[in-house]
């Protein structure tokens, strides 16, 4: 401190100053191109965190959804029977049905009193000839609109069963797209548990989280899948209400299964839930086709082709006049002639297997596409009566065990086969999945048809 003072007063007595440094803190101008940079971090920064939280939000949702609203399995004992029609004779089809059996209507033009001669230059002919065409136009546009009319009031009708089937990672619009909605058809419902059964496209099984909307509603129910079958492409999904819903639940309205061996070419129907290939669509026309007897792989069913224009993708039900279901719709069906007209194919022979999808029973699976062997046949072509095998579907439980197109199935497990309503009840009825059967087939050769005996492990038809 001594030394600092000494050193002063020498710098006072020379008369000298010595320099000091002298600090100014000075405020950087805030220029555009730096405002620029802060406002890109922050907009780049915002969409960042908005894009995580979105994502987030998408993949969380489904799971809290399920955490909140458990889905409940059905309970063992719950069974649902859907009753089978027997099929009429042909005697009797003309009888059956009032509601088919329509009378042509006569014109209601009347002829002149006096003969016109049929003069084109005349033109009293002239008039006549456009008075009639007026008089016949008039009831037969009529015809037409109170046609339209019936069938409007059967869909309002029918309209009620109908139901919206999406994922939930789809219900909120923002999210949503037209492809990922389907319609359902409710045809059975139980009281004691509050469950709804809906007959739907096996589409559906792609989808995850499934939930249901009921008409109007704007509540979404979680639903399960009870029962598939990738063969007809059908689904049967359950959906549990419970007891704090009955008065909901008795709003809902199951769709009657109809007769469809009622069904003959002429019939009016009606198509109801994605016909256009877009949910909640319709259109009407009439049966032009009935074929009967048709088969695919261990299944035997009829098929209708109408004369209602729409594209390869429509889906949905078949409604006859009384508004019952007799038909499901279904592409695979669709005359080679007619590739662009809906066809679907009847309930009848459907019924069994809805019964076990809604009561999640497994079906057994041969993979063998059959074809009844008439006496006749048998006798014309010279080969034994049967089960004619078409086609084998590869890496089936026929396939692998050797069985081959153009073999006759003449027994399975010792039973005697002559059709293929017999081949069925014994694949599909009297063995389970996992099962191993002996078929009897008759195999052509160089010498004629050998017998011989294969082991088939059945599989499970889902």
């Amino acid at each position: 401190m001594s030394q600092y003072n000494h050193q002063q007063d020498q710098d006072k007595l020379s008369g000298t100053e010595q320099p000091y440094i002298v600090e100014k803190i000075v405020k950087t101008k805030e220029t555009s191109k730096r405002s620029f940079i802060r406002f890109l971090i922050g907009v780049v920064c915002a969409i960042f965190f908005g894009a995580i939280a979105c994502m987030t939000f998408v993949l969380l949702y489904p799971y809290v959804n399920q955490y909140m609203h458990p889905i409940q399995p059905p309970k063992p004992n719950e069974t649902i029977v859907l009753p089978k029609h027997t099929k009429p004779q042909e005697s009797n089809l003309a009888s059956t049905g009032s509601v088919y059996n329509t009378q042509p209507q006569t014109s209601l033009s009347q002829k002149p009193s006096q003969d016109i001669n049929p003069n084109p230059s005349d033109q009293s002919w002239l008039q006549y000839q456009l008075d009639q065409i007026k008089n016949e136009l008039r009831p037969n546009l009529q015809n037409i609109q109170n046609y339209a009319d019936v069938m409007h009031h059967l869909y309002q009708t029918v309209e009620k069963s109908l139901v919206s089937i999406t994922s939930a990672e789809t219900i909120h619009p923002v999210f949503a797209t037209e492809d990922q909605v389907e319609n359902g058809l409710i045809f059975a419902l139980s009281k004691e548990q509050q469950r709804v059964y809906i007959l739907a496209s096996i589409d559906v099984a792609a989808f995850k989280s499934l939930c249901v909307k009921f008409g109007e509603e704007s509540t979404y129910y979680p639903a399960e899948i009870a029962g598939k079958d990738s063969i007809l492409g059908l689904c049967v999904l359950t959906v549990l209400l419970g007891q704090d819903k009955e008065d909901f639940f008795a709003t809902l309205k199951p769709c009657k299964i109809g007769n469809s061996y009622l069904v003959r070419q002429g019939m009016a129907i009606l198509a109801i839930g994605s016909p256009y290939a877009a949910a909640q669509t319709m259109a009407y026309g009439t049966v032009i086709k009935v074929q009967r007897d048709l088969s695919t792989y261990d299944t035997k069913y009829c098929a209708f082709q109408t004369n209602i224009f729409a594209p390869q993708k429509g889906k949905g039900f078949l409604i006859n006049l009384e508004g019952q279901l007799i038909g499901v719709i279904r592409a695979n069906d669709r005359l080679k002639a007619l590739p662009d007209y809906l066809s679907g194919i009847g309930t009848e022979e459907i019924i069994g297997l809805i019964n076990r999808m809604s009561n999640g029973e497994s079906y057994g699976y041969s993979g063998i596409q059959g074809q009844t062997i008439t006496p006749l046949i048998a006798q014309q072509k010279n080969i034994p009566q049967g089960v004619y095998v078409i086609d084998v579907k590869p890496a089936s439980p026929a396939y692998e065990a050797g069985i081959m197109s153009g073999d006759v199935i003449t027994a399975i497990s010792k039973e005697t086969i002559t059709n293929m309503k017999e081949f069925l009840d014994a694949v599909c009825e009297k063995h389970l999945p996992g099962e191993s059967v002996i078929f009897t087939v008759m195999r052509q050769g160089k010498n004629g048809y050998k017998k011989l005996e294969i082991m088939v492990k059945l599989g499970a038809r889902n």
